[in-house]
């Protein structure tokens, strides 16, 4: 199973990751804890998709990831 590893640094129990592909749509979502993380690729389709973790409904980081295969 493809999956990527995120190590994450939580402040408080209300982080949370998203995923969301190139029109916006959500297509992964997690509760984050301390430490290594695993995100499911599973189903994703090569692309360009948005990263987004939020701390207590605020965006705290944004990334853009390119899924090639």
């Amino acid at each position: 199973m493809p999956e990527w590893s995120i190590f994450a640094l939580v402040t408080s129990a209300l982080t949370e990751l998203k995923l969301f592909d190139y029109l916006g749509k959500e297509v992964r979502s997690i509760s984050l804890k301390n430490g290594l993380q695993k995100l499911d690729r599973n189903n994703l389709a090569s692309g360009i998709y948005f990263l987004e973790i939020t701390d207590k409904g605020k965006i705290v980081q944004k990334k853009k990831i390119v899924i090639n295969d």
